[in-house]
């Protein structure tokens, strides 16, 4: 399952410097009651975007017995490209190490030291991707290139468990068990060779702890710490009371562009005007304040300094991403309010994801968003078809929508071996979903 074998790989990098199935049902039908487990055909063969924060315990050192703490986070793209970064603390000696997958291309740093990746290690790499994709379960249904076949039950977890094999032209057997009783993934088994080693081992993943992602408490927490009530009506109202001032947005946006001028006079002159444009301004300053223009970030954050950030942004974006959960009534009136006042900052995009999230509620499109898709504000049109999905699917292009999907299972724990022995136990802390990420995010380090 995702970021079990991207893990994995990392430390053993570091390590190295047949009966027909009992049931009725054929290997395809236990594929689809599996797909239904996690969630359905509909959000599991979702394209998201993915940010797991995970922590655990690799064996280092002699046999393999001393084990050590880890921590890290995994992002991965919709298309397969993926980075993680894991800091492990081994005998008091921390050792942080980043790896990537773009394409056909794969870098790691360890300590921040960029190096070279060979062949083995790239091959292994993109065996992960592999992985995941065979784990994520949807595309066995969708796709042809893939064959089953049915394994014989076993038992995992002292529990029956149905298997079956999926092959694919030029990449090793994955064998997949299922729990009998839940139909949800609970090993997987494969061949392949690893970094240093000239023969084939035995790769052995077993997962527990199904569940959907706690996706609230951490919000609840950040609002409860300020003491603000986190139910659905005085959630709307702690915005109401926020929402960002109006002001002439294509006015404020063109004297952001000047920021970086070529002419000193003219990036004064519009310094001075947004910050008399006072609190209309900060979205869109805040924004700017992410620019890759040294001189517009600079200018951007004197500015925000000058007129005075008037609230948290991370207790707003708790409140935005509760809203987005919970749908109280009156959620799209507000959030449509927040939305055709913020920029493409990053609390300008949770405004628009949790939008999105509240537009369609049992089927029914928000009648306030239906109607501001004929509004003589242009920011309120845009930002309603945005969220009704009238847009061309321009939002979909932007990447760091976060998505709000329900009902998706993921396991939560998982143990990992090679060979029989021990190589990973990782638990997932956190985890986060979105279209998909900057490409950026990705790109080799230096």
């Amino acid at each position: 399952m995702r970021t079990s074998r991207l893990a994995a790989i990392t430390f053993a990098f570091l390590l190295a410097s047949t009966a027909p199935t009992a049931a009725d049902d054929g290997p395809r039908a236990v594929l689809e009651k599996a797909v239904k487990a996690m969630g359905g055909e509909a959000v599991v063969a979702r394209p998201v975007a993915a940010r797991y924060q995970l922590r655990g315990k690799v064996p280092l050192g002699g046999a393999g017995k001393d084990e050590f703490d880890f921590s890290g986070e995994v992002f991965t793209q919709p298309n397969g490209d993926f980075k993680y970064s894991f800091n492990l603390n081994a005998n008091q000696i921390a050792i942080r190490v980043t790896m990537g997958l773009v394409g056909e291309k794969g870098w790691r740093t360890v300590g921040g030291t960029l190096e070279e990746i060979d062949q083995a290690s790239l091959a292994e790499l993109k065996l992960g991707r592999y992985y995941d994709r065979i784990t994520s379960l949807a595309p066995l249904l969708e796709e042809k290139r893939y064959t089953f076949e049915s394994l014989p039950e076993i038992k995992v977890h002292e529990k029956p468990a149905i298997g079956v094999k999926i092959s694919s032209k030029g990449q090793p057997d994955i064998k997949l068990f299922f729990d009998k009783a839940t139909n949800l993934l609970v090993k997987t088994e494969y061949r392949a060779k690893t970094p240093g080693q000239d023969k084939e081992t035995l790769h052995e993943s077993y997962y527990s702890d199904w569940r959907v992602p706690d996706y609230t408490t951490a919000d609840e927490r950040t609002l409860k710490a300020v003491r603000l009530k986190t139910e659905g009506p005085a959630l709307l109202e702690y915005l109401r009371k926020r929402r960002p001032a109006g002001g002439d947005v294509t006015q404020i946006k063109k004297l952001v562009e000047q920021l970086g001028d070529d002419s000193f006079e003219e990036r004064e002159k519009a310094s001075a005007a947004l910050v008399a444009a006072g609190a209309a301004a900060l979205p869109f300053l805040r924004e700017a304040a992410e620019s890759g223009d040294t001189e517009v970030k600079r200018r951007a954050k004197l500015c925000i300094k000058s007129i005075g950030d008037q609230f948290d942004d991370q207790t707003l974006a708790a409140a935005i991403r509760l809203v987005g959960w919970r749908k109280p009534e009156g959620a799209a009136e507000v959030l449509l309010d927040w939305a055709a006042r913020s920029g493409e900052d990053a609390l300008g995009r949770e405004v628009r994801a949790a939008l999105a999230a509240v537009a369609v509620v049992d089927g029914k499109a928000a009648d306030v968003l239906t109607k501001a898709l004929d509004d003589k504000d242009t920011a309120r049109r845009e930002a309603a078809s945005a969220a009704l999905g009238k847009d061309g699917e321009a939002a979909e292009k932007k990447p760091g929508l976060r998505l709000y999907v329900a009902g998706l299972k993921f396991p939560m724990k998982a143990v990992q071996y090679q060979d029989g022995g021990k190589m990973l136990e990782r638990e997932y802390t956190a985890i986060e979903l979105f279209n998909r990420f900057d490409e950026g995010l990705f790109a080799k380090q230096k």
